[in-house]
């Protein structure tokens, strides 16, 4: 008997067959799979961190590809050079932030879709349904933050890291995540000069004055899971 989620799935979904998931719970990758099982898609690997998918990504050429933005590895570098060496798939980011401002960087750095983990039941088919038509989703719990900033019942006073570019953002999030200098550096095809260039701008711009800080800070506006 077919279930009610394979009833639903799109013709446009049916059509694509091959997916690659990447979350570093085990629980959480069955159920992506379990989902796209229903939706008529085969997932051609389930892996748990960010070099993993880029392997699995390249062997296996998908059409989705679905990531975990806190796993190891993983974050905006792995959504940008996933969109940089695969830009026919799409990406879908599967998280635990419902912040507005992750949600948009990933997107400039090349996201198809963003999905908050916990958003409203459906939610999840509804997006890869989207994305594998050709479409863009954002979570509704994002949208609604948007929505609310540009009618102006929102926060007036944006958050400080908002205000940084999108590579500061990624010198942000990996210090956050506790690397090295040299280590951000090796990641982001860069020395670690211009690192610590990056770094010294990120901390005058949120007006911070030690990496210790930068823990606390990313902790306490859910960029970084504690």
């Amino acid at each position: 008997m077919m279930s009610a989620t394979s009833q639903a799935a799109s013709p446009a979904v049916a059509q694509v067959k091959h997916a690659v998931v990447a979350d570093d719970h085990p629980l959480v990758r069955r159920g992506l799979v379990l989902v796209l099982e229903g939706l008529g898609v085969t997932t051609l690997a389930s892996v748990d961190s960010g070099d993993a998918v880029l392997a699995a990504a390249a062997q296996h050429k998908p059409d989705l590809v679905i990531v975990d933005m806190s796993m190891p590895c993983g974050g905006l570098t792995l959504v940008e050079r996933l969109h940089r060496d695969h830009p026919n798939a799409a990406i879908l980011v599967y998280s635990t932030f419902a912040e507005k401002d992750v949600a948009l960087a990933c997107f400039i750095a090349g996201a198809s879709g963003y999905v908050w983990k916990a958003g409203p039941e459906g939610e999840l088919e509804t997006a890869i349904d989207r994305l594998l038509s050709g479409r863009r989703y954002m979570s509704l719990a994002v949208s609604e933050q948007l929505a609310d900033r540009l009618s102006g019942s929102g926060d007036a006073t944006a958050a400080p890291h908002q205000s940084l570019s999108k590579r500061e953002l990624q010198v942000f999030e990996y210090l956050a995540r506790g690397l090295s200098l040299a280590e951000a550096a090796t990641n982001l095809g860069v020395s670690p000069n211009t690192v610590s260039t990056y770094r010294s701008r990120v901390l005058r711009k949120l007006g911070i004055a030690r990496d210790a800080e930068l823990v606390r800070y990313a902790v306490r506006h859910g960029l970084i899971e504690a």
